[in-house]
Parts: C-alpha cells; structure tokens; sequence
C-alpha cells in the first residue's frame, strides 16, 4: 500500500495524540505527522499551507469532535470558508464520541470519509490506510 506523505491529527487531547502519533510511526503510515491542539490552529496551519506550498496540504486529516472554543463541527465549517480543497485530503473523525447523531452527522457530511472512535489501534489504521489507497 502507498505511504501517506502528511498526515495532521487534530485534537486537543496531549495523551491521546502520543498514541496516535506512537500508532501511525510503528505502521509507517506516512513520511509525517503534525498535531494541532485547537480547530484554529488547525485552519492557520492548513491556510499557510495551501498559500505557501500546496503540495505541504495533508493526505490524511484525523479530526476531533470534543475540543473546546472550537469542536470538530465548527472547524468544518470554517474549512468551507477558507476554501480548502479536499480533493486531496481525507478526512477521518477520530474521536471518543459514540452517540448516534454524531455518527449520522458525518455520514451525511461529504468531507468526511469515515467515523472511526479513539482510541487509534493498529486494526484502524490499516482500515485508514486502505481507505486512503
């Protein structure tokens, strides 16, 4: 399977993102990740990027729901307004949410690939991985 070259990990959870990062480095998912503490963070990073060097824009976005100031719900909507073009980008919710409306809402939401709940294992990044190929 075909290596990611970036992958951004979204969420404000320090514990949760060395285990995702730990997760993804021992698959060797990709070349690199970068983390974002904040859905502000985030959409400064992705309009630097997109400005600077369009080929530095993520494969692979994991997005948390559960994050303060800003949840994953909100940051999706300011991606609309920065016109991120996520042909490029998948994007995964990756977060700790099970309730039904959560789960029905990305799958009614085209920028979102799939809906997979922490914590990242070894089996869910191979799904990823075979969802990103």
């Amino acid at each position: 399977m075909t290596k990611l070259k970036r992958i951004l990990i979204i969420d404000d959870n320090e514990i949760d993102n060395l285990i995702s990062q730990k997760i993804i480095k021992d698959a060797d998912l990709t070349e690199q990740v970068s983390i974002c503490e904040s859905g502000n963070s985030a959409l400064s990073y992705l309009r630097k990027s997109m400005r600077d060097n369009p080929t530095m824009v993520p494969d692979l976005i994991l997005l948390d729901l559960n994050m303060p100031l800003m949840d994953g719900w909100d940051f999706l909507q300011e991606l609309d307004k920065i016109n991120f073009k996520s042909d490029k980008s998948k994007i995964f919710i990756l977060t700790c949410s099970i309730d039904r409306r959560d789960i029905s809402k990305a799958q009614r939401d085209p920028r979102v690939t799939e809906y997979i709940t922490k914590p990242l294992t070894a089996d869910k990044v191979r799904f990823i991985q075979e969802q990103c190929n």
